[in-house]
């Protein structure tokens, strides 16, 4: 049976500094407030919750409990511009999780809210459990 497996999306830290403004805007968000906003959060979940519905288990035994860690970047319009796999232990699990990645995009089109987290990487964070 084909389990579907927690996603939690988080910030690489790593990149501080302020965001660019979105098209039409003068605003700059320093990345730590950008994805503080209650309306990065809700997008954020939102893109977890269709990565996730696209993951699925191998068909063969695997060992448990392992985390398949993607880098990713989405732009305003929601199409996937840059992804790579950061961490694995099993090659099938992360196989399984770049198809999913590739499978859910196109995501939703990021609203004035929400347009800071623009090309700003993102960590996804699959963990294969039983």
């Amino acid at each position: 049976m084909v389990q579907l497996l927690s996603c939690i999306v988080v910030l690489l830290l790593a990149t501080l500094g302020p965001v660019a403004p979105a098209a039409g805007s003068e605003e700059r968000v320093e990345v730590e407030d950008c994805f503080a906003r209650e309306p990065v959060q809700a997008y954020l979940d939102r893109l977890q919750r269709r990565i996730l519905k696209y993951w699925r288990l191998p068909d063969e035994d695997f060992v448990p409990d392992q985390d398949v860690v993607l880098r990713l970047r989405v732009e305003r319009g929601g199409m996937l511009v840059g992804y790579e796999l950061v961490s694995w232990r099993d090659r099938r699990l992360a196989e399984n999780a770049t198809v999913a990645l590739l499978l859910a995009f196109p995501f939703e089109a990021m609203s004035r809210d929400t347009a800071c987290l623009a090309g700003q990487p993102i960590l996804t964070t699959l963990r294969a459990s039983p």
